[in-house]
């Protein structure tokens, strides 16, 4: 073989091993993206959703009579559980047009020693806390309806545990409009008692009132509770009393069973509840995220001597997770 034909299979298998050489760089950087891809796609479980899962695997397993728990880590593990497994926020909870809420609370025995709790014990609250907002959940007579919230808290050898639902009232998903006086609460519907029974003021201010988007998930629940009369609510721009949220006083007897708000004061009383729900919010403690909240009413009285009706006010707020 020549010189020149030498020279010219040497270029050959030179192109040839750049060609190679090419092919295995992108090779190796496809294999390295589809490794880091594959990384990415892991999904990364939020520490405390962790620590909730093995609590409700401890909780699975057998006998735990020999093993005790802090009476608070308690309150914390079956409360985080009952809002991990029924109150996480869904699409369709998301986009739902609620306008009521109900809360309700149980009071649950507990055997504890020193400040300590057995396994066994933490399981049957836990499974006590489970069947009881379920069944209530169920026997709620809305189409629309969702879990809320768990609160639970520890005195006196017992758990009190509060539970919410959120729903809508009514196939229209609103209240009527405010266009008449409405009783102040006790469900006694309109002052002439024409209007949408079961339902009262509390229930057509609390419907209006503009509240912020909530987290997917909540633990460490707490409140705020104010009543109208709170020193933070007072205000010299009602023309219809000294609190941005109703409040009325009687000391001259025969004292009303349950007074009527007038219609201008009605639509006064929704931005000014607003108001106080908004001054609330503001007093959630750093590091917490507002959940959910109740509008009350309520009356007090002093026989023969003077009677107080209003509203108040409970802000429920906690630690925001995303799952």
């Amino acid at each position: 073989m020549g010189t020149g034909s030498t020279k010219k299979l040497f270029k050959m298998y030179k192109n040839l091993l750049k060609v190679f050489t090419f092919m295995l760089v992108i090779s190796i950087v496809f294999t390295a993206c589809k490794k880091d891809d594959t990384l990415t796609e892991e999904k990364v479980i939020d520490p405390t959703v962790q620590k909730i899962l093995n609590f409700k695997e401890k909780m699975k397993s057998g006998d735990k009579s020999g093993e005790t728990m802090s009476i608070d880590s308690a309150v914390w593990y079956i409360e985080a559980l009952a809002n991990y497994e029924y109150c996480i926020l869904t699409e369709e909870r998301e986009n739902a047009d609620l306008n009521a809420i109900t809360v309700d609370s149980m009071f649950i025995d507990a055997e504890t020693s020193s400040n300590k709790i057995n396994y066994n014990e933490i399981a049957k609250t836990y499974l006590t806390v489970e069947t009881t907002i379920i069944s209530a959940f169920e026997e709620l007579d809305y189409a629309l309806k969702f879990y809320d919230l768990v609160d639970i808290e520890f005195a006196n050898n017992e758990f009190k545990v509060y539970y919410a639902f959120v729903y809508n009232t009514n196939p229209e998903k609103s209240y009527p409009p405010i266009t008449e006086g409405w009783y102040y609460g006790q469900d006694l519907g309109d002052c002439d008692g024409t209007s949408l029974a079961n339902c009262d003021a509390t229930d057509l201010i609390y419907a209006r009132i503009e509240t912020p988007p909530i987290a997917q998930f909540y633990t460490d629940i707490d409140n705020i509770w104010k009543i109208s009369y709170d020193l933070d609510f007072a205000t010299q721009n009602n023309p219809y009393g000294d609190y941005l949220m109703y409040y009325e006083y009687f000391d001259t007897p025969p004292f009303p069973d349950a007074p009527c708000i007038p219609v201008d004061p009605m639509n006064y009383y929704v931005i000014g509840t607003q108001d106080a729900f908004d001054i609330t919010l503001d007093l959630i403690p750093q590091g917490n995220s507002y959940k959910s909240w109740v509008l009350y009413h309520f009356y007090q009285e002093y026989v023969n001597v003077e009677k107080y009706f209003g509203h108040s006010i409970r802000v429920y707020y906690g630690i925001a997770h995303t799952i």
